[in-house]
């Protein structure tokens, strides 16, 4: 019992923060499909806005004629609209308009029934805190706690409004009431951002935290070191700027005597002999004629290519069913799109029939760490069966294999942890497979990547990344 226990209590921060990202994901698809939908909406009525558009010009240039020629603007607008079907007009034209800052807020209320099911729970089970500017918020949030617990439908009047933003404000407050809707989704959205900004945090959690608990106590400070060795920052300072100068002088010393190898003063100049290459020069003629020998295919092909001898794409498999993906290109895509940084709305651009609502959603459930993990510990399973990898001397392999790879008992390989930033160059795809046909426009770009760093090394090993893991660039081939 005590092993249990000491289990779920080193488990329950990380199931806080799952819990914590996974709303805040359900949060902003609110917010896309609201955006969506009114997009929609917006283009169905497409031909009856065009239609009040042209309208309105008829009505303006008969205005501006008989205000021109003086004539009585009564009889002008009945000649040329009519008092009757201008006023049915206006009334088709109120139904039609959008809010005028064109805000998605008026179709988020779709999402409130969803956001039920799981809110109120959600908010019975954990304890936020928040900064002195967003305490209004957590008293609003305990509102709804008291309001779900009673069974309230209305919203209170004295319940806390400070937190409402502008743009919320004309569909929260409605004349002398609060919309129980608009309040709720709006106390569920400013949560969202200020989990994100660090004003609100979760206790008991590892990364919604307050700030000052990621740093030592002052308690803790004094006890870890002792107090003679603390400096203050005016003494850290002078102690570097005592080592610079010692270490300028060794310089200039040395550079004097002309002791300091490949570098000399000359006329005031500093010259550095540039390093040599530590490679015969003959190896680039011969790397260029191997490179030649391989086949002309493009990055999509030869990603297919690589599945069909491995079927690593089968590791890949739901979080829930744990069953692999019906459609192993759809999973490809997500994957190419993570190795070549493009992102998932690029790459549903490029592939025909893939929609970027799919990609998102196979990344959300077969997308995961433990799953590359799994796939690359495959294709270095089919890599050790290659007659061309038991021909050379297996004790390098096996060293290198141990730098990429922690192997725990039970033979499982384990990815190292991921690398903050990788920066990435994206290629066209203009393959004849069905992932990326149409050509995308390349272009770099630098974000969090959720494939783990041995996958990368895999990945080049296949052919289809080139350059180094020590480069801030790495090129698709």
């Amino acid at each position: 019992m005590g092993v249990i226990a000491a289990f779920l209590l080193n488990g329950l921060p990380q199931i806080t923060d799952e819990l914590m990202d996974m709303y805040t994901r359900l949060v902003g698809r609110w917010f896309n499909k609201a955006d969506k939908r009114r997009w929609e909406t917006f283009q169905n009525h497409g031909r009856s806005i065009n239609q009040k558009l042209h309208d309105f010009i008829v009505l303006g240039r008969t205005l501006i004629e008989a205000r021109g020629k003086k004539l009585d603007l009564g009889r002008a607008v009945e000649a040329a609209v009519g008092w009757e079907a201008l006023a049915a007009s206006v009334d088709e034209t109120e139904k039609l308009a959008a809010p005028l800052d064109f805000s998605n807020l008026d179709q988020l209320t779709s999402q409130y029934s969803q956001a039920r099911q799981y809110t109120p729970r959600l908010l019975s089970m954990l304890e936020f805190k928040a900064s002195p500017r967003r305490q209004s918020l957590l008293r609003a949030i305990e509102t709804l706690r008291t309001m779900n617990r009673a069974g309230q439908k209305e919203v209170p009047k004295d319940a806390p409004r400070e937190f409402v933003p502008r743009r919320w404000r004309p569909y929260v407050f409605q004349e002398d009431k609060i919309d129980r809707a608009y309040y709720e989704l709006c106390v569920l959205s400013e949560l969202s951002w200020g989990l994100r900004s660090g004003e609100v945090w979760v206790p008991g959690s590892r990364r919604y935290l307050a700030f000052d608990e990621y740093l030592l106590s002052r308690e803790a400070w004094k006890t870890a070191r002792p107090a003679e060795d603390v400096k203050s920052c005016s003494q850290y300072l002078e102690e570097r700027r005592q080592q610079l100068h010692q270490g300028l002088q060794k310089v200039s010393q040395l550079l004097a005597e002309n002791h300091l190898l490949d570098v000399a003063l000359e006329d005031g100049k500093l010259t550095i002999t540039p390093l040599q290459a530590d490679v015969p020069e003959e190896v680039d003629l011969w790397s260029d004629r191997l490179y030649n020998l391989l086949p002309r295919i493009h990055l999509t092909d030869l990603f297919m290519e690589v599945d069909s001898w491995t079927g690593f794409s089968k590791c890949f498999t739901h979080l829930y069913t744990e069953g692999p993906a019906s459609d192993c290109t759809l999973v490809l895509a997500v994957i190419l799109s993570d190795a070549t940084n493009i992102g998932l709305k690029k790459m549903a651009d490029a592939t025909p029939g893939c929609s970027y609502r799919r990609l998102s959603w196979v990344a959300d459930w077969y997308i995961r760490e433990e799953n590359y993990a799994k796939a690359l510990a495959e294709i270095v399973r089919k890599q050790h069966q290659v007659p061309l990898a038991a021909a050379g001397d297996r004790e390098p392999l096996r060293r290198r294999m141990a730098r990429l790879f922690r192997s725990p008992p039970g033979g499982q390989y384990w990815p190292t942890p991921m690398p903050n930033t990788v920066a990435i160059r994206s290629s066209c795809f203009t393959a004849t497979s069905r992932i990326g046909t149409r050509p995308s426009t390349p272009k770099s770009s630098v974000r969090r990547s959720a494939m783990p760093p041995s996958c990368w090394t895999a990945f080049w090993s296949m052919g289809l990344i080139s350059g180094s893991r020590s480069t801030t660039q790495t090129r698709v081939v």
